[in-house]
């Protein structure tokens, strides 16, 4: 059955009223799109190639042409704004279809692409490409990529899943095959809550203290292994006083520990929190590690320490940014994602059974040469001229603030937010989404802070 958000907005696409496409978001199943793919353009080709087969390879997935969207200020989504209908002369389905079998192996079976005519000018309308995955055919793999430089190698191949790429230097119907044996028997052991490893048995683990050089090297590593190179990066990290030795952290998702886990919490749909949608993966018997290449990355390790690592740019912690002349940062994102972060620190702790007393919270920011991160202090709405801005002047600022567990995760978040401003240049009491205690504290509050913009 198809998922109800492509339901619903097909028959909006056959009613012909195409206005009721307005508000609908992007997620893993829709995508839209305001004007049509050049396919004079072989760059356009690969793009078509790589939407199609990242639908095929994550799901049922719908392609609108069409529709204008923009970033929703207070969520992670892009909302259609606006509906503008494609003059017919611009579609050519017969193009479409050969240019998916020309990009794409397997050539995909189960594609369809539909012109939905205007009723107020039939020469106008709305396109749809509806992919269905077949199974048999699994994963789809773009004939070429796009080198680091922009050139397009036609001798590589990529894979492509809904915000995720990759790509292995062989040929396509080479691997192929070799990739589909290697998926369906992890499709098979993921029922039963394992996964593929090349080591037979764990190995034994040492207890080594939470040192600074320790802390750096796992964030650095997370950074390369997590595709977030030569990028502004936000990581935030926890860790007792004393490593633990979890040995739970090598059961199956059944556990209770291991839900927890995987189940970060979240205030709401599409907000700016630790989600990723994917199972943890046990690497080493160290860790367990859920990411969306680039995008966000969480890991829990086996001594105790917890990592958040995600874009310090347009994808995430500046998220709906309109400035060119540098990086906003979106204060909900800031706030949002760092008391999620605590919270989520206090629910892995109180599953391991082992709740420590004390520990240590720290927060890092990166940026480059050329990237001018700045941050308004003012609540969503009221952030996003440039000119109100506070630079950060360093290249890379951090954080590692001492705490009780069991201090107040809004009085801690708000700890950890008050290093952040001030890297700025920002004072305690010009930081938004915060309230006074009656002790005298301060803490994070986000009451309403997504009902409205303000």
């Amino acid at each position: 059955m198809l998922p109800t958000d492509i339901q619903e907005i097909l028959v909006v696409l056959k009613s012909g009223d195409f206005s009721k496409l307005i508000g609908r978001v992007e997620n893993q199943h829709v995508e839209f799109k305001s004007q049509p793919y050049d396919l004079a353009s072989e760059r356009a080709c690969l793009e078509l190639a790589k939407d199609v087969s990242a639908f095929g390879n994550s799901g049922t997935g719908l392609i609108v042409i069409g529709a204008s969207t923009e970033r929703e200020l207070t969520a992670s989504v892009d909302i259609v704004r606006s509906v503008s209908p494609i003059h017919q002369g611009r579609i050519d389905i017969r193009q479409i279809e050969q240019i998916i079998r020309r990009y794409i192996y397997p050539a995909p079976r189960t594609i369809t692409p539909l012109w939905h005519m205007s009723p107020e000018d039939n020469t106008y309308g709305v396109l749809s490409i509806m992919i269905t995955p077949d199974a048999s055919q699994l994963p789809y793999l773009t004939t070429k990529i796009l080198d680091a430089d922009d050139r397009i190698i036609g001798h590589q191949f990529g894979y492509f899943e809904r915000r995720r790429g990759d790509a292995v230097p062989a040929s396509v119907s080479e691997l192929h095959a070799l990739l589909q044996q290697g998926l369906v028997q992890k499709a098979g052991l993921a029922q039963f809550g394992l996964s593929l490893s090349v080591a037979t048995q764990p190995k034994p683990q040492k207890t080594e203290a939470f040192s600074t050089e320790l802390v750096q090297n796992r964030i650095e590593r997370a950074v390369t292994e997590g595709q977030f190179m030569d990028r502004p990066t936000y990581s935030l990290v926890a860790y007792p006083n004393q490593p633990l030795d979890v040995s739970e952290l090598l059961e199956g998702r059944d556990h209770p520990l291991i839900k927890t886990i995987e189940e970060p919490p979240k205030n709401r749909y599409a907000g700016f929190d630790l989600t990723t949608d994917r199972p943890t993966e046990l690497i080493d018997a160290a860790v367990r590690r859920s990411m969306i290449p680039g995008y966000k990355l969480r890991e829990v390790w086996r001594d105790g320490m917890v990592l958040f690592l995600a874009g310090g740019d347009d994808d995430y912690l500046c998220w709906a940014n309109k400035s060119t002349d540098c990086k906003l940062i979106n204060p909900l994102a800031l706030t949002e994602s760092l008391s999620l972060f605590v919270l989520y620190c206090r629910e892995i702790y109180e599953s391991m059974g082992q709740m420590p007393q004390q520990g240590t919270f720290g927060a890092r920011l990166t940026q480059n040469e050329n990237t001018n991160l700045q941050l308004v202090p003012s609540r969503v709405g009221g952030w996003r001229r440039s000119e109100d801005g506070c630079k950060l002047s360093a290249l890379k600022k951090e954080v590692f603030l001492e705490s009780r567990f069991d201090e107040s995760p809004d009085v801690l978040a708000f700890r950890i937010l008050r290093e952040f401003y001030a890297w700025f240049g920002i004072s305690a009491d010009r930081i938004p989404y915060t309230k006074q205690l009656k002790d005298g504290l301060r803490a994070v509050d986000l009451t309403g802070a997504w009902d409205q913009q303000q």
